[in-house]
């Protein structure tokens, strides 16, 4: 799984990408620059898009997408699975969900497409 990190503050990028890597060391972490995102996102086709932008796909199903302004309310929006939720205050830990709620949703697709 591909998960592709782009914030305007690179240290966040840096900090939330390192700690994902830490602790999922089988996830292969990508970091952008946001001016960079949908060349990154053409070229690496993530599962998942940890961001402070829109999702510039226009699909809520792949790549799930979190876009997190942490100081601005919502802090994040969640899409993944063709749903998409708000959450008010974010922590590290909630992030890290949505890359486990990702990968348990890939490991469903692949169970259904290998049937």
């Amino acid at each position: 799984m591909v998960v592709l990190v782009a914030f305007e503050l690179r240290s966040y990028s840096e900090a939330i990408g390192g700690a994902i890597q830490i602790l999922r060391p089988h996830v292969e972490v990508a970091i952008a620059e946001p001016d960079e995102l949908g060349a990154k996102v053409a070229r690496l086709d993530p599962e998942l898009v940890l961001c402070s932008r829109s999702n510039i796909t226009g699909r809520n199903d792949k790549p799930a997408w979190v876009e997190f302004r942490p100081y601005e309310w919502p802090g994040a929006t969640v899409y993944v699975g063709g749903g998409y939720s708000k959450l008010e205050q974010v922590e590290f830990a909630d992030l890290l969900a949505v890359v486990d709620l990702t990968e348990d949703l890939m490991r469903a697709d692949l169970a259904i497409d290998g049937c």
